[in-house]
């Protein structure tokens, strides 16, 4: 069941300018203690932003867009002053509209006379934040050609992906001189190799056997929300500066 062929698609553009970096969900928060108090917090403005490790913030890519300008990690510059509000600019709005929420000091359920709302505090956020989540899987993902029926890998799994480099000449033009120097993954496809979320699977036959070993290939699309970098990213030590 060795990898055929493979390719990398890329969405992030398109999927950046119509779903938006994040989301403004904006709703009426409507229930019985704020009829009765008069609230004046009653509108609400809940932001959805993409569920992501912080850990691997540093040391892998995002894919959300441009970075912000942060004057403790950089020197000011006008290249890096075209980068304050970047992020901002593809900030989606949506209005909700009147969500009947459970009051936020109800810690049980007694009885219906007591209950003030019917829906929970995210109810109104929720959809928009899984949207957004889906979202950030479908900006960059990769298609495999595996040979053969391969029915052990199933949709939703998490497996892991090894691409190595054909020859000397992929090798030296897909890796830098620092990794080659220290021999980092001498045959390994830094970026692409990795764990990744089965999106689809697609059974093939093929009516033209081309000498495979078999009448049938298995396509995987695999999705994953942090990809590596193609060089090694060195952080540095914040206790010796190393």
């Amino acid at each position: 069941f060795f990898i055929k062929s493979w390719a990398p698609t890329n969405n992030s553009t398109t999927i950046s300018f119509t779903t938006g970096y994040d989301i403004d969900v904006y709703s009426f928060i409507h229930n019985q203690n704020v009829l009765n108090e008069s609230q004046d917090d009653a509108f609400s403005i809940s932001n959805c932003v993409p569920s992501f490790d912080k850990e691997k913030a540093k040391t892998h890519m995002l894919l959300r867009g441009r970075a912000k300008y942060d004057e403790n990690f950089s020197d000011e510059s006008d290249r890096e002053k075209v980068n304050y509000d970047y992020v901002n600019t593809y900030t989606k709005k949506r209005w909700y509209g009147i969500s009947y929420m459970v009051d936020t000091d109800e810690q049980t359920y007694e009885s219906n006379d007591t209950w003030s709302g019917n829906v929970h505090q995210n109810y109104a956020i929720a959809p928009y934040h899984n949207n957004i989540n889906i979202s950030e899987l479908n900006k960059m993902y990769i298609t495999i050609e595996c040979e053969g029926l391969n029915l052990q890998v199933q949709r939703g799994e998490y497996v892991p992906v090894l691409l190595m480099f054909e020859n000397e000449a992929e090798y030296m033009q897909n890796s830098s001189p620092d990794d080659r120097a220290l021999g980092i993954d001498p045959e390994a496809n830094r970026m692409y190799s990795g764990y990744y979320y089965v999106s689809d699977v697609v059974y093939k036959y093929r009516y033209d056997n081309d000498d495979s070993f078999s009448d049938y290939s298995t396509i995987f699309t695999l999705k994953k929300r942090e990809w590596a970098t193609p060089e090694k990213i060195a952080i540095e030590n914040e206790n010796n500066g190393e």
